[in-house]
């Protein structure tokens, strides 16, 4: 149900655009992710890992994602299984890959239990995406848990988490978009040293 889908934005201080907009800061997506009840929300944050092999390092395409992203998105995996809330918060080491990157980099299409080594840490593989479905992952290959909750926010200009949710049934998207803004003015007030301006 893709028409359930809505991406979740920020408009940054100062922004009079009324479409699209900015990534959540990460005490903002904590936040709306504890709150809403019209969407369940999930969010990533795309960036590039160093991958050691043999011969060296190469650089893949990664994307640190909360334990609930691919349910949110709707798209089971084709092998293994996604991260569980435990393994996010504590940062476990931990990976789902794309189906590409299991057959051209671990020489197999279930490569469950293999190691692959990102940054200079050892990540054990739990699950494969669906080939059909890899562009709808923005084309990162290898996923590790996002690791961004309470008691866990990095500082707001060094990390943004795009972010995504599905519809609750019955909820309209205006509905969403009005329980969204409130709880972005909600959140402003309570950290306005961090959130001032943003909506």
């Amino acid at each position: 149900e893709e028409d359930r889908l809505v991406a979740v934005f920020a408009r940054a201080p100062g922004s009079t655009s009324s479409r699209g907009g900015a990534p959540l800061q990460s005490p903002a997506f904590v936040r709306m992710r504890e709150r809403l009840r019209t969407v369940e929300i999930a969010g990533m944050w795309p960036r590039e890992r160093a991958l050691m092999t043999g011969g060296g390092a190469d650089l893949v395409e990664g994307a640190g994602v909360s334990s609930n992203y691919f349910r949110v998105l709707g798209i089971p995996l084709a092998a293994g299984r996604a991260f569980t809330d435990e393994e996010d918060k504590a940062a476990a080491r931990v990976a789902v890959v794309s189906a590409t990157f299991a057959r051209s980099r671990l020489g197999g299409e279930t490569p469950l239990g293999a190691t692959v080594v990102l940054d200079g840490e050892a990540f054990d593989v739990i699950g494969v995406l669906p080939r059909a479905s890899e562009r709808s992952y923005l084309g990162a290959d290898v996923f590790t848990p996002l690791n961004i909750h309470r008691g866990n926010e990095p500082v707001p200009a060094s990390t943004i988490v795009q972010s995504v949710a599905r519809l609750a049934p019955g909820v309209s998207a205006d509905q969403a978009s009005n329980e969204v803004a409130q709880t972005m003015r909600d959140i402003v007030l309570e950290l306005p040293l961090v959130m001032r301006g943003w909506s």
